[in-house]
């Protein structure tokens, strides 16, 4: 069996997933240049010439390197998401013309940002074009039913852990951010974009007045509200550390380790390899009620209605009140993780390849 992965993420979920199948298949990835324009310049050259040699199974996993990563006016706008609508299209039926097998993960069911024109019927033509389609939960199934996506030939496969792929040997890291040892610390880690719902997550903070709570919040923002937002509170709050920029693998022990809860407070969300990621870290974790979430073991930390406008700060609270047993509480978080074994998840990909 031949196939071709794409695109090639820094993210290390492609290498988890395919690490124990890869002496079974012949694999190879496909959008691995730094450059989004060379890579998709390259990509019907690619198709053409991997199958000639014998490639037939093209397995999409994001569709982000079909549009211009810079995000100002000249690169996105409507001519431009045009364009980038037109050329996916067209691999699309490339692919099909070809006579490529076409594997999508359904990571996210529509984009966390607007990408294509017609987004919602660009999906529906994706998912009919599809020969098989992967999802993380069968939450997602269903709402792919409700927004009118073909769900034929669709595999529920779940997203596997993290454990053991960062480093964690950093145990006491509070002292690392100045916090003291009896502080109560909620983190927020990760890309910090429109959909993760700072906002939220900082007005339900404000209203906890107890000075021995803290929130540390890091990773690249590239959302401006949020920005504004996070430096407005940080500079009158100095409760809230904000620390900005890429955090590097090294250093996401002392930050999973420095807090008692980590907080994803987000507006929308189809599968998240952050909650998977804090998760192996052994860590409670608060949540809302959406998408693949849903599914989530309850006794792994505290969920709420999305809809429910003091959800959010009702669980921190409550979380607060069970600092006692937070240490169990990650303790069943951490078993979750194991539960979640890449072995598993790799043979049965290796199976839909084969079906």
């Amino acid at each position: 069996m031949k196939i071709l992965v794409y695109p090639k993420d820094k993210n290390p979920y492609q290498n988890l997933l395919y690490k124990n199948i890869k002496d079974k298949v012949n694999l190879k990835y496909l959008g691995s240049n730094p450059s989004n324009t060379i890579n998709l310049i390259l990509l019907p050259f690619q198709l053409f010439y991997n199958r000639i040699i014998g490639y037939n199974i093209f397995h999409l996993h994001w569709t982000y390197q079909f549009q211009s990563p810079i995000k100002n006016k000249l690169f996105n706008n409507s001519f431009t998401r045009f364009i980038y609508t037109s050329y996916f299209l067209l691999i699309l039926i490339l692919l099909k013309l070809l006579k490529y097998k076409l594997v999508w993960t359904v990571h996210n069911i529509i984009p966390h940002e607007s990408q294509f024109i017609g987004e919602m019927k660009v999906r529906k033509f994706l998912s009919k074009m599809c020969n098989t389609k992967i999802v993380h939960s069968n939450e997602t199934i269903l709402e792919m039913k409700k927004l009118g996506l073909d769900i034929k030939n669709t595999f529920v496969i779940p997203h596997g852990s993290y454990i053991g792929v960062y480093p964690n040997n950093k145990k006491n890291a509070k002292k690392e951010f100045n916090f003291k040892e009896n502080d109560f610390v909620f983190l927020f880690i990760g890309n910090i974009r429109e959909y993760k719902g700072i906002p939220e997550l900082l007005k339900s903070f404000s209203q906890i007045k107890n000075q021995n709570v803290k929130l540390l919040i890091a990773g690249n923002c590239g959302d401006l509200e949020s920005k504004k937002l996070l430096e407005k509170y940080s500079k009158t709050d100095k409760r809230i550390k904000f620390i900005e920029g890429f955090v590097e693998d090294n250093d996401i022990q002392k930050y999973m380790n420095a807090c008692d809860v980590i907080v994803y407070p987000f507006r929308k969300i189809t599968t998240s390899g952050s909650v998977l990621l804090s998760c192996s870290f052994g860590k409670a974790i608060i949540f809302p009620k959406l998408g693949g979430l849903k599914e989530l073991p309850k006794n792994i930390g505290y969920s709420y209605n999305s809809k429910d406008k003091n959800g959010l700060l009702n669980c921190m609270k409550e979380s607060i009140k069970d600092k006692k047993k937070l240490k169990q509480t990650g303790k069943n978080s951490f078993e979750y993780a194991q539960s979640l074994s890449w072995e598993k998840i790799g043979n049965k990909t290796l199976t839909v390849y084969e079906k």
